[in-house]
Protein backbone atom coordinates (compact mmCIF):
# COMPACT_ATOMS: atom_id res chain seq x y z
CA UNK A 1 0.00 0.00 0.00
CA UNK A 2 1.19 3.32 -0.97
CA UNK A 3 2.24 6.29 1.92
CA UNK A 4 -0.77 8.00 0.10
CA UNK A 5 -3.62 4.91 0.38
CA UNK A 6 -2.26 4.89 3.75
CA UNK A 7 -2.72 8.45 4.87
CA UNK A 8 -6.36 8.33 3.12
CA UNK A 9 -6.79 5.39 4.91
CA UNK A 10 -6.42 6.55 8.19
CA UNK A 11 -7.66 9.97 7.54
CA UNK A 12 -11.16 7.67 7.06
CA UNK A 13 -10.47 6.06 10.31
CA UNK A 14 -10.42 9.46 12.14
CA UNK A 15 -13.73 10.36 10.17
CA UNK A 16 -15.34 6.99 11.93
CA UNK A 17 -13.37 7.26 15.54
CA UNK A 18 -13.67 10.75 16.07
CA UNK A 19 -17.29 10.82 16.44
CA UNK A 20 -17.70 7.43 18.55
CA UNK A 21 -15.24 8.91 21.20
CA UNK A 22 -16.82 11.99 21.30
CA UNK A 23 -20.54 9.98 21.73
CA UNK A 24 -18.73 8.20 24.20
CA UNK A 25 -17.98 10.98 26.20
CA UNK A 26 -20.94 12.48 25.87
CA UNK A 27 -22.58 9.33 27.25
CA UNK A 28 -20.30 9.15 29.88
CA UNK A 29 -21.13 13.03 31.22
CA UNK A 30 -24.42 12.39 30.33
CA UNK A 31 -25.08 9.08 32.48
CA UNK A 32 -26.97 9.06 36.15
CA UNK A 33 -27.77 6.18 37.66
CA UNK A 34 -31.24 6.72 37.81
CA UNK A 35 -31.70 5.98 34.01
CA UNK A 36 -30.98 2.11 34.31
CA UNK A 37 -33.79 -0.10 33.43
CA UNK A 38 -35.82 -2.26 35.74
CA UNK A 39 -34.36 -4.84 33.37
CA UNK A 40 -30.77 -4.22 34.59
CA UNK A 41 -31.88 -5.22 38.32
CA UNK A 42 -32.06 -9.15 37.46
CA UNK A 43 -28.83 -8.35 35.64
CA UNK A 44 -26.56 -7.15 38.27
CA UNK A 45 -28.75 -9.17 40.80
CA UNK A 46 -27.77 -12.47 38.54
CA UNK A 47 -24.20 -11.55 37.91
CA UNK A 48 -23.62 -11.06 42.04
CA UNK A 49 -24.50 -14.19 42.56
CA UNK A 50 -22.47 -15.45 40.15
CA UNK A 51 -19.53 -13.82 42.22
CA UNK A 52 -20.48 -14.66 45.29
CA UNK A 53 -20.39 -18.10 44.18
CA UNK A 54 -24.39 -19.02 44.03
CA UNK A 55 -24.15 -20.05 40.55
CA UNK A 56 -26.29 -18.53 37.45
CA UNK A 57 -29.33 -17.01 39.74
CA UNK A 58 -31.44 -14.07 41.33
CA UNK A 59 -32.72 -13.64 44.56
CA UNK A 60 -35.33 -10.70 42.45
CA UNK A 61 -37.79 -13.04 42.51
CA UNK A 62 -40.59 -11.37 40.21
CA UNK A 63 -41.70 -13.80 37.12
CA UNK A 64 -43.85 -16.95 38.49
CA UNK A 65 -41.53 -19.13 36.30
CA UNK A 66 -39.01 -17.83 39.47
CA UNK A 67 -41.56 -18.53 42.52
CA UNK A 68 -42.25 -22.02 41.61
CA UNK A 69 -38.90 -23.34 43.46
CA UNK A 70 -40.18 -21.64 46.72
CA UNK A 71 -36.22 -20.93 47.93
CA UNK A 72 -34.38 -17.79 46.80
CA UNK A 73 -32.00 -17.50 45.29
CA UNK A 74 -33.73 -19.22 42.66
CA UNK A 75 -32.57 -20.61 39.46
CA UNK A 76 -32.16 -17.65 36.51
CA UNK A 77 -34.07 -18.69 33.29
CA UNK A 78 -35.94 -15.47 32.21
CA UNK A 79 -32.53 -14.03 31.25
CA UNK A 80 -29.45 -15.49 29.59
CA UNK A 81 -26.51 -15.42 30.75
CA UNK A 82 -23.87 -13.42 28.83
CA UNK A 83 -24.77 -9.82 29.62
CA UNK A 84 -25.05 -10.47 33.32
CA UNK A 85 -21.40 -12.68 33.06
CA UNK A 86 -20.22 -8.90 31.80
CA UNK A 87 -21.09 -7.42 34.43
CA UNK A 88 -19.86 -9.66 36.85
CA UNK A 89 -16.54 -9.33 35.25
CA UNK A 90 -16.84 -5.37 35.96
CA UNK A 91 -18.60 -6.03 39.86
CA UNK A 92 -15.29 -8.39 40.43
CA UNK A 93 -12.78 -5.40 39.05
CA UNK A 94 -14.64 -2.87 41.77
CA UNK A 95 -16.46 -1.28 39.46
CA UNK A 96 -19.33 0.24 41.55
CA UNK A 97 -22.58 -1.80 40.74
CA UNK A 98 -24.93 0.96 39.27
CA UNK A 99 -21.95 2.21 36.69
CA UNK A 100 -21.48 -1.37 35.64
CA UNK A 101 -23.86 -1.98 33.07
CA UNK A 102 -23.66 1.23 31.46
CA UNK A 103 -19.87 0.60 30.84
CA UNK A 104 -20.82 -3.26 29.51
CA UNK A 105 -23.30 -1.01 27.28
CA UNK A 106 -21.65 1.33 26.59
CA UNK A 107 -18.34 -0.20 25.22
CA UNK A 108 -20.70 -2.63 22.97
CA UNK A 109 -21.81 0.36 21.35
CA UNK A 110 -18.43 1.56 20.15
CA UNK A 111 -17.47 -1.65 19.37
CA UNK A 112 -20.74 -2.12 17.22
CA UNK A 113 -19.72 0.75 15.23
CA UNK A 114 -16.32 -0.48 14.50
CA UNK A 115 -17.25 -3.55 13.54
CA UNK A 116 -20.13 -2.11 11.49
CA UNK A 117 -17.31 -0.38 9.80
CA UNK A 118 -14.96 -2.86 9.10
CA UNK A 119 -18.21 -5.29 7.61
CA UNK A 120 -18.59 -2.41 5.36
CA UNK A 121 -15.39 -2.12 4.24
CA UNK A 122 -14.87 -5.74 3.62
CA UNK A 123 -17.84 -5.94 1.55
CA UNK A 124 -16.27 -3.56 -0.53
CA UNK A 125 -18.13 -0.34 -0.20
CA UNK A 126 -17.58 2.83 -1.24
CA UNK A 127 -15.57 4.56 1.94
CA UNK A 128 -17.59 7.82 1.88
CA UNK A 129 -20.77 5.78 2.06
CA UNK A 130 -19.48 3.41 4.32
CA UNK A 131 -18.52 6.34 6.55
CA UNK A 132 -22.08 7.94 6.46
CA UNK A 133 -23.46 4.60 7.49
CA UNK A 134 -21.39 4.16 10.51
CA UNK A 135 -21.75 8.06 11.27
CA UNK A 136 -25.70 7.09 11.63
CA UNK A 137 -25.65 4.02 13.50
CA UNK A 138 -22.82 5.79 16.04
CA UNK A 139 -25.90 9.58 16.41
CA UNK A 140 -28.35 7.25 16.39
CA UNK A 141 -30.34 8.54 19.52
CA UNK A 142 -32.38 4.52 20.35
CA UNK A 143 -29.03 2.91 20.59
CA UNK A 144 -27.85 5.87 22.80
CA UNK A 145 -31.00 5.56 24.95
CA UNK A 146 -31.13 2.31 25.68
CA UNK A 147 -27.16 2.52 26.67
CA UNK A 148 -28.07 5.63 29.02
CA UNK A 149 -30.48 2.64 30.45
CA UNK A 150 -28.07 0.09 30.71
CA UNK A 151 -29.70 -2.30 28.55
CA UNK A 152 -28.33 -4.94 26.39
CA UNK A 153 -29.30 -4.37 22.92
CA UNK A 154 -25.89 -3.32 22.08
CA UNK A 155 -24.32 -6.07 23.05
CA UNK A 156 -26.78 -7.76 20.91
CA UNK A 157 -25.88 -5.80 17.78
CA UNK A 158 -22.45 -6.10 18.42
CA UNK A 159 -22.42 -10.04 18.22
CA UNK A 160 -24.61 -9.97 15.44
CA UNK A 161 -22.19 -7.56 13.40
CA UNK A 162 -19.10 -9.97 14.53
CA UNK A 163 -21.34 -12.83 13.06
CA UNK A 164 -21.18 -11.45 9.91
CA UNK A 165 -17.61 -9.96 10.01
CA UNK A 166 -16.29 -13.32 9.79
CA UNK A 167 -18.42 -14.24 7.01
CA UNK A 168 -17.22 -11.56 5.03
CA UNK A 169 -13.17 -12.42 4.78
CA UNK A 170 -11.60 -10.02 2.67
CA UNK A 171 -10.15 -11.48 -1.10
CA UNK A 172 -10.73 -14.89 -0.05
CA UNK A 173 -12.89 -17.95 0.15
CA UNK A 174 -14.31 -18.62 3.42
CA UNK A 175 -11.86 -20.96 5.77
CA UNK A 176 -13.67 -23.47 8.31
CA UNK A 177 -12.39 -21.26 10.97
CA UNK A 178 -14.47 -18.49 9.32
CA UNK A 179 -17.72 -20.85 9.87
CA UNK A 180 -17.27 -22.06 13.77
CA UNK A 181 -16.19 -18.18 14.45
CA UNK A 182 -19.45 -17.10 12.93
CA UNK A 183 -21.63 -19.77 15.02
CA UNK A 184 -19.54 -19.20 18.13
CA UNK A 185 -20.61 -15.18 17.62
CA UNK A 186 -24.51 -16.11 16.64
CA UNK A 187 -24.57 -18.40 19.47
CA UNK A 188 -23.30 -15.30 21.61
CA UNK A 189 -26.58 -13.42 20.57
CA UNK A 190 -29.04 -15.99 21.54
CA UNK A 191 -27.15 -16.25 25.24
CA UNK A 192 -27.06 -11.98 25.71
CA UNK A 193 -30.98 -12.34 24.17
CA UNK A 194 -33.11 -15.55 23.39
CA UNK A 195 -34.36 -13.17 20.55
CA UNK A 196 -31.01 -14.46 19.26
CA UNK A 197 -32.51 -17.67 18.06
CA UNK A 198 -33.66 -15.55 14.77
CA UNK A 199 -29.51 -15.06 13.94
CA UNK A 200 -28.64 -18.36 14.53
CA UNK A 201 -31.55 -19.50 12.02
CA UNK A 202 -30.19 -16.94 9.97
CA UNK A 203 -27.20 -18.09 9.77
CA UNK A 204 -28.29 -21.91 9.56
CA UNK A 205 -30.76 -21.04 6.63
CA UNK A 206 -27.71 -19.56 4.82
CA UNK A 207 -25.16 -22.74 5.61
CA UNK A 208 -27.57 -25.14 4.76
CA UNK A 209 -28.54 -22.90 1.27
CA UNK A 210 -24.85 -22.97 0.48
CA UNK A 211 -24.52 -26.55 1.07
CA UNK A 212 -27.41 -27.03 -2.10
CA UNK A 213 -25.87 -24.91 -4.24
CA UNK A 214 -22.42 -26.36 -4.08
CA UNK A 215 -23.21 -30.07 -3.23
CA UNK A 216 -19.54 -30.67 -1.97
CA UNK A 217 -18.17 -31.96 1.18
CA UNK A 218 -16.55 -28.62 2.12
CA UNK A 219 -19.44 -26.81 1.84
CA UNK A 220 -21.61 -29.65 3.82
CA UNK A 221 -18.71 -29.58 6.66
CA UNK A 222 -18.41 -25.96 6.84
CA UNK A 223 -22.34 -25.69 7.52
CA UNK A 224 -21.87 -28.46 10.68
CA UNK A 225 -19.29 -26.89 11.70
CA UNK A 226 -20.84 -23.57 12.17
CA UNK A 227 -24.07 -24.99 13.61
CA UNK A 228 -22.55 -27.70 15.66
CA UNK A 229 -22.09 -25.05 18.69
CA UNK A 230 -24.99 -23.14 18.11
CA UNK A 231 -27.06 -26.15 18.36
CA UNK A 232 -25.40 -27.99 21.21
CA UNK A 233 -25.68 -24.76 23.25
CA UNK A 234 -29.67 -24.16 22.57
CA UNK A 235 -30.54 -27.40 23.39
CA UNK A 236 -28.58 -27.35 26.62
CA UNK A 237 -30.44 -24.12 27.10
CA UNK A 238 -34.13 -24.90 26.14
CA UNK A 239 -33.83 -28.34 28.67
CA UNK A 240 -32.47 -26.52 31.15
CA UNK A 241 -35.00 -23.67 31.21
CA UNK A 242 -37.68 -27.00 30.68
CA UNK A 243 -36.76 -28.83 34.00
CA UNK A 244 -35.94 -25.41 35.70
CA UNK A 245 -39.31 -23.15 34.99
CA UNK A 246 -41.79 -25.55 32.73
CA UNK A 247 -41.13 -23.77 29.43
CA UNK A 248 -38.44 -23.82 26.83
CA UNK A 249 -37.78 -20.21 27.09
CA UNK A 250 -37.80 -20.06 30.74
CA UNK A 251 -39.60 -16.75 30.78
CA UNK A 252 -43.35 -15.80 31.20
CA UNK A 253 -45.74 -17.89 28.31
CA UNK A 254 -48.92 -15.45 28.98
CA UNK A 255 -51.03 -15.35 26.30
CA UNK A 256 -53.88 -12.72 25.50
CA UNK A 257 -53.95 -12.46 21.33
CA UNK A 258 -54.53 -10.08 19.29
CA UNK A 259 -55.53 -9.45 16.04
CA UNK A 260 -53.36 -9.03 12.89
CA UNK A 261 -53.87 -5.62 12.82
CA UNK A 262 -52.57 -4.92 16.06
CA UNK A 263 -49.72 -6.80 15.03
CA UNK A 264 -49.40 -4.97 11.81
CA UNK A 265 -49.80 -1.50 13.65
CA UNK A 266 -47.38 -2.32 16.13
CA UNK A 267 -44.77 -3.62 13.76
CA UNK A 268 -45.32 0.02 11.88
CA UNK A 269 -44.74 2.55 15.10
CA UNK A 270 -42.10 -0.18 16.38
CA UNK A 271 -40.42 0.65 12.92
CA UNK A 272 -40.65 4.11 13.01
CA UNK A 273 -39.75 4.37 16.26
CA UNK A 274 -36.73 2.90 15.91
CA UNK A 275 -35.49 5.22 13.26
CA UNK A 276 -36.18 7.85 15.29
CA UNK A 277 -39.59 9.20 14.40
CA UNK A 278 -41.88 9.96 17.45
CA UNK A 279 -44.97 11.87 16.32
CA UNK A 280 -48.11 12.13 14.69
CA UNK A 281 -47.46 12.16 11.32
CA UNK A 282 -46.06 9.07 10.93
CA UNK A 283 -47.57 8.55 7.62
CA UNK A 284 -45.51 10.62 6.11
CA UNK A 285 -42.23 8.80 6.78
CA UNK A 286 -43.79 5.71 5.34
CA UNK A 287 -44.76 7.30 2.02
CA UNK A 288 -41.46 8.57 2.44
CA UNK A 289 -39.83 5.15 3.48
CA UNK A 290 -41.67 3.49 0.50
CA UNK A 291 -40.54 6.17 -1.91
CA UNK A 292 -36.72 5.21 -0.91
CA UNK A 293 -37.07 1.63 -1.41
CA UNK A 294 -38.95 1.76 -4.80
CA UNK A 295 -35.71 4.19 -5.75
CA UNK A 296 -33.53 1.95 -4.29
CA UNK A 297 -34.82 -0.99 -6.43
CA UNK A 298 -35.19 0.95 -9.89
CA UNK A 299 -31.47 2.29 -9.62
CA UNK A 300 -30.06 -1.88 -8.39
CA UNK A 301 -31.98 -3.68 -11.14
CA UNK A 302 -30.73 -0.76 -13.93
CA UNK A 303 -27.04 -0.81 -12.18
CA UNK A 304 -27.11 -4.20 -12.59
CA UNK A 305 -28.17 -4.80 -15.91
CA UNK A 306 -25.49 -2.85 -17.43
CA UNK A 307 -23.10 -3.36 -15.14
CA UNK A 308 -18.91 -2.78 -15.83
CA UNK A 309 -18.17 -2.95 -12.99
CA UNK A 310 -19.16 -3.42 -9.37
CA UNK A 311 -18.73 -5.48 -6.41
CA UNK A 312 -19.79 -8.51 -7.31
CA UNK A 313 -21.96 -10.62 -5.19
CA UNK A 314 -19.38 -13.75 -4.42
CA UNK A 315 -18.28 -16.16 -2.04
CA UNK A 316 -16.56 -12.73 -0.21
CA UNK A 317 -20.33 -11.22 0.37
CA UNK A 318 -23.15 -12.84 -0.40
CA UNK A 319 -23.10 -14.95 3.05
CA UNK A 320 -23.08 -12.04 5.23
CA UNK A 321 -25.71 -10.12 3.51
CA UNK A 322 -27.37 -13.03 3.14
CA UNK A 323 -27.17 -13.97 6.66
CA UNK A 324 -28.90 -10.41 7.58
CA UNK A 325 -31.18 -10.64 5.34
CA UNK A 326 -32.59 -13.67 6.54
CA UNK A 327 -31.87 -12.40 10.43
CA UNK A 328 -33.92 -9.49 9.75
CA UNK A 329 -36.83 -11.60 8.02
CA UNK A 330 -36.76 -14.15 11.38
CA UNK A 331 -36.84 -11.38 13.59
CA UNK A 332 -40.07 -9.71 12.18
CA UNK A 333 -41.72 -13.01 12.45
CA UNK A 334 -40.92 -13.62 15.61
CA UNK A 335 -42.10 -10.28 16.83
CA UNK A 336 -44.58 -10.69 14.79
CA UNK A 337 -45.83 -14.43 16.05
CA UNK A 338 -45.33 -12.95 19.71
CA UNK A 339 -47.31 -10.18 19.28
CA UNK A 340 -50.19 -12.29 17.91
CA UNK A 341 -50.04 -15.11 20.40
CA UNK A 342 -49.18 -12.80 23.46
CA UNK A 343 -49.51 -9.25 23.17
CA UNK A 344 -48.88 -5.94 21.10
CA UNK A 345 -46.58 -5.11 23.59
CA UNK A 346 -44.09 -7.79 23.01
CA UNK A 347 -43.21 -5.47 19.08
CA UNK A 348 -41.07 -2.77 20.55
CA UNK A 349 -38.62 -0.27 19.59
CA UNK A 350 -36.30 -1.51 21.68
CA UNK A 351 -36.67 -5.55 20.64
CA UNK A 352 -36.20 -4.04 16.70
CA UNK A 353 -33.24 -2.02 17.41
CA UNK A 354 -30.62 -4.81 16.92
CA UNK A 355 -31.83 -5.05 13.12
CA UNK A 356 -31.22 -1.38 12.48
CA UNK A 357 -27.60 -2.20 12.07
CA UNK A 358 -28.17 -4.78 9.57
CA UNK A 359 -30.92 -2.80 7.65
CA UNK A 360 -27.99 -0.12 7.33
CA UNK A 361 -25.66 -2.27 6.29
CA UNK A 362 -27.62 -3.65 3.49
CA UNK A 363 -28.80 -0.09 2.31
CA UNK A 364 -25.04 0.97 2.05
CA UNK A 365 -23.85 -1.88 -0.20
CA UNK A 366 -26.87 -1.09 -2.28
CA UNK A 367 -25.57 2.48 -2.71
CA UNK A 368 -22.28 1.40 -3.59
CA UNK A 369 -23.23 -0.90 -5.96
CA UNK A 370 -25.27 1.77 -7.93
CA UNK A 371 -22.54 3.90 -7.35
CA UNK A 372 -19.69 1.38 -8.83
CA UNK A 373 -21.90 0.01 -11.43
CA UNK A 374 -21.56 2.57 -14.24
CA UNK A 375 -18.02 4.63 -12.96
CA UNK A 376 -18.44 6.37 -16.62
CA UNK A 377 -21.71 7.57 -16.19
CA UNK A 378 -20.60 10.72 -14.15
CA UNK A 379 -24.43 11.90 -13.79
CA UNK A 380 -25.63 8.62 -12.32
CA UNK A 381 -22.97 8.90 -9.66
CA UNK A 382 -23.63 12.41 -8.74
CA UNK A 383 -27.28 11.70 -8.54
CA UNK A 384 -26.68 8.40 -6.32
CA UNK A 385 -24.01 10.72 -3.72
CA UNK A 386 -26.76 13.37 -3.60
CA UNK A 387 -29.24 11.15 -2.70
CA UNK A 388 -27.35 8.88 0.05
CA UNK A 389 -26.64 12.63 1.04
CA UNK A 390 -30.07 13.78 1.53
CA UNK A 391 -31.14 10.36 3.08
CA UNK A 392 -28.34 11.11 5.73
CA UNK A 393 -28.81 14.60 6.44
CA UNK A 394 -32.66 13.39 6.77
CA UNK A 395 -32.02 10.43 9.01
CA UNK A 396 -29.59 13.03 11.53
CA UNK A 397 -32.94 15.71 11.61
CA UNK A 398 -34.94 12.82 12.64
CA UNK A 399 -31.79 11.70 15.34
CA UNK A 400 -32.53 15.42 16.36
CA UNK A 401 -36.32 15.34 17.03
CA UNK A 402 -35.80 11.96 18.44
CA UNK A 403 -33.06 13.46 21.23
CA UNK A 404 -35.84 16.26 21.90
CA UNK A 405 -38.06 13.84 23.07
CA UNK A 406 -35.91 11.59 25.05
CA UNK A 407 -34.14 14.49 26.62
CA UNK A 408 -37.95 15.31 28.07
CA UNK A 409 -38.43 11.70 29.18
CA UNK A 410 -34.93 11.78 30.75
CA UNK A 411 -35.91 14.90 33.03
CA UNK A 412 -38.78 13.10 34.43
CA UNK A 413 -38.34 10.99 37.65
CA UNK A 414 -37.69 7.68 37.19
CA UNK A 415 -38.65 4.55 38.72
CA UNK A 416 -35.06 4.08 40.35
CA UNK A 417 -35.17 7.50 40.63
CA UNK A 418 -38.46 7.25 43.55
CA UNK A 419 -37.05 4.40 45.18
CA UNK A 420 -33.94 5.97 45.53
CA UNK A 421 -35.42 9.28 47.02
CA UNK A 422 -37.38 7.17 48.96
CA UNK A 423 -34.33 5.10 50.70
CA UNK A 424 -32.26 8.43 51.01
CA UNK A 425 -35.08 9.80 53.32
CA UNK A 426 -33.84 10.39 57.02
CA UNK A 427 -35.43 8.45 59.61
CA UNK A 428 -34.53 8.46 63.33
CA UNK A 429 -30.70 9.23 62.95
CA UNK A 430 -29.99 7.79 59.46
CA UNK A 431 -31.57 7.05 56.34
CA UNK A 432 -33.92 4.47 55.81
CA UNK A 433 -31.87 2.43 53.64
CA UNK A 434 -29.36 1.93 56.82
CA UNK A 435 -32.77 1.18 59.43
CA UNK A 436 -33.28 -1.68 56.84
CA UNK A 437 -29.79 -2.81 56.74
CA UNK A 438 -29.89 -2.91 60.04
CA UNK A 439 -33.15 -4.56 60.81
CA UNK A 440 -32.46 -7.05 58.31
CA UNK A 441 -30.23 -9.96 57.35
CA UNK A 442 -28.94 -11.60 54.28
CA UNK A 443 -31.31 -14.25 54.86
CA UNK A 444 -34.22 -12.16 55.40
CA UNK A 445 -36.59 -11.53 51.92
CA UNK A 446 -38.15 -8.03 51.75
CA UNK A 447 -41.69 -7.78 49.47
CA UNK A 448 -42.27 -4.63 47.91
CA UNK A 449 -44.17 -2.78 44.77
CA UNK A 450 -41.23 -1.80 43.72
CA UNK A 451 -39.45 -5.13 44.36
CA UNK A 452 -36.72 -5.51 41.11
CA UNK A 453 -35.32 -1.99 41.84
CA UNK A 454 -35.32 -2.10 45.10
CA UNK A 455 -33.01 -5.73 45.27
CA UNK A 456 -30.73 -3.60 42.74
CA UNK A 457 -30.59 -1.15 45.39
CA UNK A 458 -29.99 -3.39 48.54
CA UNK A 459 -28.36 -6.58 48.36
CA UNK A 460 -31.33 -8.85 49.58
CA UNK A 461 -33.93 -11.53 48.40
CA UNK A 462 -36.72 -8.99 47.11
CA UNK A 463 -40.18 -10.29 45.78
CA UNK A 464 -42.37 -8.28 43.68
CA UNK A 465 -45.69 -8.60 42.27
CA UNK A 466 -45.05 -9.05 38.05
CA UNK A 467 -46.82 -6.68 35.90
CA UNK A 468 -49.84 -7.88 33.91
CA UNK A 469 -47.83 -8.20 31.08
CA UNK A 470 -45.98 -10.98 32.85
CA UNK A 471 -48.69 -12.75 34.98
CA UNK A 472 -52.52 -13.69 34.64
CA UNK A 473 -52.58 -14.10 38.30
CA UNK A 474 -54.45 -11.25 40.75
CA UNK A 475 -52.63 -10.31 43.87
CA UNK A 476 -54.91 -10.59 46.26
CA UNK A 477 -54.33 -10.54 50.22
CA UNK A 478 -54.34 -14.08 50.84
CA UNK A 479 -52.48 -14.81 47.47
CA UNK A 480 -49.57 -12.13 49.01
CA UNK A 481 -49.82 -14.04 52.11
CA UNK A 482 -49.40 -17.70 50.77
CA UNK A 483 -46.31 -15.85 48.73
CA UNK A 484 -44.57 -14.29 51.97
CA UNK A 485 -45.22 -17.28 54.05
CA UNK A 486 -43.48 -19.24 51.37
CA UNK A 487 -40.46 -16.83 51.07
CA UNK A 488 -40.12 -15.82 54.71
CA UNK A 489 -40.88 -12.04 54.00
CA UNK A 490 -39.92 -10.17 57.50
CA UNK A 491 -40.83 -6.82 55.66
CA UNK A 492 -43.54 -5.02 53.00
CA UNK A 493 -42.44 -2.22 51.56
CA UNK A 494 -45.00 0.25 49.93
CA UNK A 495 -43.97 3.27 47.92
CA UNK A 496 -47.66 5.15 48.37
CA UNK A 497 -46.33 8.64 45.72
CA UNK A 498 -44.62 6.31 43.14
CA UNK A 499 -48.05 3.76 43.32
CA UNK A 500 -51.25 4.82 41.48
CA UNK A 501 -53.85 2.80 42.43
CA UNK A 502 -56.22 3.66 39.69
CA UNK A 503 -53.61 3.13 36.66
CA UNK A 504 -54.41 -0.02 34.73
CA UNK A 505 -51.15 -1.57 34.82
CA UNK A 506 -51.83 -1.96 38.92
CA UNK A 507 -56.15 -3.34 38.63
CA UNK A 508 -54.17 -6.80 39.67
CA UNK A 509 -52.40 -5.62 42.51
CA UNK A 510 -55.39 -6.02 45.08
CA UNK A 511 -52.85 -5.94 47.65
CA UNK A 512 -51.14 -2.72 47.43
CA UNK A 513 -54.39 -0.91 46.34
CA UNK A 514 -55.71 -2.04 49.87
CA UNK A 515 -53.12 -0.78 51.24
CA UNK A 516 -52.46 2.42 49.44
CA UNK A 517 -56.31 3.04 50.56
CA UNK A 518 -55.39 2.55 53.96
CA UNK A 519 -56.32 -1.32 54.68
CA UNK A 520 -53.40 -3.13 56.67
CA UNK A 521 -54.05 -6.51 57.31
CA UNK A 522 -53.38 -8.42 60.76
CA UNK A 523 -50.57 -10.04 59.53
CA UNK A 524 -48.54 -6.82 59.04
CA UNK A 525 -47.51 -4.22 61.58
CA UNK A 526 -46.40 -0.64 60.51
CA UNK A 527 -42.46 -0.10 61.20
CA UNK A 528 -41.45 2.51 59.61
CA UNK A 529 -43.95 5.84 58.18
CA UNK A 530 -42.16 8.23 56.14
CA UNK A 531 -43.76 10.47 52.94
CA UNK A 532 -42.16 8.39 50.63
CA UNK A 533 -42.02 4.95 51.99
CA UNK A 534 -43.99 2.35 54.68
CA UNK A 535 -42.17 -0.17 55.78
CA UNK A 536 -44.00 -3.58 57.36
CA UNK A 537 -43.10 -6.02 59.45
CA UNK A 538 -44.77 -9.14 58.58
CA UNK A 539 -45.65 -11.95 61.33
CA UNK A 540 -46.46 -15.44 61.08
Amino acid sequence: MSSTATRSEWQRWMLVLTPIAIVVVGLALAYRPQYLSVDVAQYVDTARNVIEGRGYSTTLIYYEEQMTSGVSPAPQTVWPPVFPLMIALLLAMGVPTLYAPFIVAVLSHAASCVALYVLMRRLRVVPAIAIGATLAWTVAVLPNVLVLRGLSESTYALFTLLTLLVLAPHDRELSRRDCFLAGVFAIATFLVRYAGIAVVGGLGVVMAARWVARPRWSTFWDAVVAMAVPVLIMAATFIRNLMLAGTLSGGPSVEYGSTGMEVARSLIWSTLQTLGFYGSTGGFLVLLLLAVASWFTWEFLAARKGRVHTTELSGANYVPLAVAASSIVFSVALLALLGYQRTPAMINSRYMLPLLPLVIAIVAYVFSGILSARPDEPVRRMRTLSAAGVILVGFLAVQVHAGVYWSDWFRRESQLGAVMAALNQRYEDRSVRDWLLEHSSGDDALLSDGGQLLGLLIDRTTIGLADREWTTRTWTEAEVHSLAQRFKVKFVLFFPESFDPTAESNEHRVFFRELAAGTRPDWLALEVDTPLLKIYQARD
